[in-house]
């Protein structure tokens, strides 16, 4: 009877996990959805096999240390697990270090790479085969690794260490010390990694670590909605080039309700922002009872057709409001 349970229980977590979209979960591997396209950009999981040392170890940092006897995990990960009435005085608050040894992929050559962090709580700073290359703080925002510009090409054996910090500091977000709260932030790299892989030519995967593509309504009416793009382009590359930035907009149901497609000329060896606006007309406002949200597909095209790149945003569009005699509104 048990053996006979195990299998079905092994079968119906094979069934759920293989009915998931590939996204957010432990591993090392390319999306499917955007190779199948042939698109210039690659996301590969960067969640699996990273050492951890919750305390400061001298020469952690370097390339050839030692790590072998620390705790191999996945992140997203947090420096302690505490039970669920643990308040801020409790967890552990210090440094903590992650490291990762990988070989960046044969498929990215002549590609632009680099690693992006969700988030990890508190300072942090990176290092590369030994080298310190960045520092970021605050807990809650994402920062990039831009491995290219490095020097890392395609086959390279690479080390990333990633020295964590979650001690008090007013300076940045949280800000607060924990020993006053009732609840308690961990620290960590509390949110999934990615490996990123572009064309030269492709939507900034650095501009603040943010998608590269920003949406605003500035203007709203029940006949139509203005929808104002910010798209940020990035050129590596030693010339310049035309190129073709195409803006799709999805309704909740799928339909396309607006489109637009721009010929662009990029500079060589910087980012430079494009800038248009497309009409929604009668635009499904976001409200409290139906958070319609739209999705917007960005999409880089050569001059030839060729898919260079696709980043795609979801947002919603409502008016919000705050006045002294009314309050917050929204949607008026």
């Amino acid at each position: 009877m048990k053996k006979i349970f195990s299998m079905l229980l092994f079968g119906f977590l094979s069934l759920s996990v293989s009915s998931q979209t590939a996204v957010s979960v432990a591993g090392f591997f390319p999306l499917p959805e955007q190779v199948s396209r042939g698109s210039g950009r690659t996301v590969y999981n960067f969640n699996l096999g990273w050492r951890f040392h919750r305390g400061d170890v001298a020469g952690a940092e370097a390339a050839v240390f030692d790590d072998l006897q620390w705790e191999v995990v996945s992140i997203p990960h947090s420096v302690q697990l505490m039970p669920s009435e643990a308040s801020g005085c409790r967890n552990y608050q210090g440094i903590a270090w992650y490291r990762k040894r990988f070989v960046v992929p044969e498929a990215s050559e002549g590609k632009d790479v680099s690693i992006h962090f969700e988030a990890a709580m508190g300072k942090q700073v990176l290092y590369l085969n030994g080298d310190k290359v960045g520092e970021h703080q605050g807990g809650y925002l994402p920062f990039n690794l831009n491995l290219t510009d490095q020097g890392v090409v395609a086959g390279d054996t690479c080390v990333v260490a990633v020295m964590v910090d979650n001690s008090n500091d007013k300076t940045f977000p949280p800000g607060k010390p924990q020993y006053t709260l009732d609840f308690s932030y961990h620290g960590g790299i509390y949110r999934d990694v990615s490996l990123i892989s572009v064309s030269p030519i492709h939507i900034s995967t650095t501009h603040y670590a943010s998608s590269g593509v920003y949406v605003n309504t500035p203007e709203i009416t029940e006949e139509k909605a203005l929808v104002d793009i910010c798209t940020m382009l990035s050129n590596t590359q030693k010339v310049r080039s035309k190129i073709f930035v195409e803006h799709k907009i999805y309704s909740a149901t799928g339909e396309c309700v607006a489109t637009s497609k721009k010929k662009v000329i990029v500079d060589t060896e910087r980012e430079q922002a494009f800038n248009i606006q497309i009409v929604v007309n009668h635009p499904e406002l976001w409200e409290i009872e139906r958070p319609n949200l739209y999705r917007l597909q960005t999409c880089l095209w050569d001059n030839e057709g060729k898919l260079l790149d696709e980043v795609s945003n979801t947002f919603g569009i409502r008016t919000c409001s705050f006045s002294a005699e009314k309050g917050f509104e929204l949607n008026g």
